[in-house]
């Protein structure tokens, strides 16, 4: 049977070009299905002041950018987040993602996707009924419940566009979602689309778990490692990473307090003052909490800012790490896609005790609790095996996103013969 080719709308819930965000699961996916002749729409979160910033920055706003001739990313603007802007917002959005499947479908016949990574798009549901998608998927891939935005009502915006914000999240709880916010309304939502969807996928065990209990088609598709990328060591290092003194660990990503454990780090850095730990990453990204501002204090932490493709310099330091919190956030829905990108490069890995390591304790370093992730680090710097580094690669190689879309598009393919 002839594998089918697919006209994949996908919502984001973030910016398919954003230099504050590490490469994530939807990016890799989504370009690895365009690599294999699917046609992709990538729809980045609804926005209205960023769409205004480029307006007066290039007097001009383009909604849509082709970066190959099946992969183009979509930027939706909404004004307003409530009735009746938001579905005068969708109909503008249906027509425009009509129109670009319409241009394709004069050369081809393919099947339509509606993927959705952004739970949150308001009137999620128009664009299911508008589009009549062959197959509608949900992939969950955190625990929105204890996201900021839903658990405590959080915002990282500032002046007239927070004021703005509070006005339309007010209305919008109001009209859209008849009352309801915060966890409560994450659970709602979910719960609509779980009983909604075709398929489901989960990158992390404990979100299997609990969407196993709500439907029977959700299929467990943890994050992988883009090895062939990060197997290779880069000729060259930016030189703001090239004069810190070594013995030296990485982070690479978002240095948010929700995730990032700022008391184990200040901890860690003040117990070993011998090591330097490097954070790559923008910082407060989506979390307002002020306590990262204590990690500019130590002498022994370096914060960098965001550089492309962190993982790649863990070639030219001796331990990665992952100090992430343990709570809600983390434990019930976190599988960091940079762990087994940095077990490509070999390097020893240092991480707290979350379900997402489950099953990769013979190539990684777990810290049971603080004490013992400090321990951890000074024996994680002084690792220099090769065949546990042979082993931390071979584990990476057999873990990759190819290997994830193979089994999505597998279990797409099963739906659709499932129908004939």
């Amino acid at each position: 049977m002839k594998k089918e080719k697919y006209n994949i709308i996908c919502l984001s819930n973030q910016f398919y070009k954003n230099p504050g965000f590490s490469i994530t699961n939807k990016h890799i996916v989504m370009e690895e299905l365009a690599k294999r002749g699917h046609n992709i729409i990538f729809v980045d979160p609804p926005t209205r002041f960023k769409a205004l910033k480029l307006l007066v920055k290039n007097r001009s706003l383009s909604l849509s950018q082709k970066y190959l001739k099946n992969f183009i990313v979509y930027t939706p603007i909404n004004i307003f987040n409530f009735f009746p802007f938001s579905f005068i917002s969708n109909k503008i959005h249906i027509r425009f993602i009509k129109n670009i499947i319409s241009s394709w479908s004069n050369e081809n016949n393919f099947k339509t996707i509606l993927w959705i990574y952004h739970f949150d798009f308001p009137r999620i549901f128009d664009l299911d009924k508008e589009l009549k998608p062959d197959i509608f998927v949900y992939d969950v891939v955190d625990n929105y419940e204890a996201f900021p935005e839903y658990s405590r009502m959080d915002s990282t915006n500032n002046g007239l566009v927070k004021v703005i914000q509070i006005i339309d999240t007010f209305f919008k709880v109001k009209i859209d979602q008849r009352g309801l916010r915060g966890k409560e309304w994450v659970k709602k939502r979910e719960r609509n689309l779980a009983k909604r969807a075709d398929l489901m996928f989960s990158s992390h065990p404990l979100l299997f778990e609990k969407f196993n209990k709500m439907s029977a088609r959700v299929y467990y598709t943890p994050n992988a490692s883009l090895y062939s990328k990060f197997s290779k060591k880069p000729k060259v290092i930016p030189d703001i990473l090239n004069n810190i003194p070594s013995p030296k660990v990485l982070f690479s990503g978002s240095v948010d307090p929700y995730k990032v454990d700022v008391a184990l780090l200040i901890k860690a850095a003040k117990k070993t003052p011998n090591i330097s730990y490097c954070l790559i990453g923008p910082t407060n990204d989506s979390d307002s909490d002020s306590k990262i501002n204590e990690l500019k204090k130590i002498k022994n932490i370096y914060l960098v800012g965001p550089i492309p493709n962190a993982e790649s310099f863990c070639y030219f330091f001796d331990a990665y790490i992952i100090p992430y919190v343990i709570n809600d956030y983390t434990y019930y829905g976190c599988f960091p896609t940079k762990f087994l990108n940095a077990a490509a490069t070999g390097i020893p890995l240092v991480v707290t005790d979350l379900p997402a390591y489950r099953g990769f304790e013979e190539i990684v370093y777990i810290g049971k609790n603080p004490e013992d992730f400090i321990k951890k680090i000074q024996l994680a710097v002084k690792d220099k095996s090769e065949s546990k580094k042979h082993n931390r690669k071979k584990v990476a190689s057999q873990n990759t996103w190819d290997h994830k879309v193979d089994k999505q598009l597998s279990y797409m393919q099963d739906f659709l013969n499932s129908k004939m």
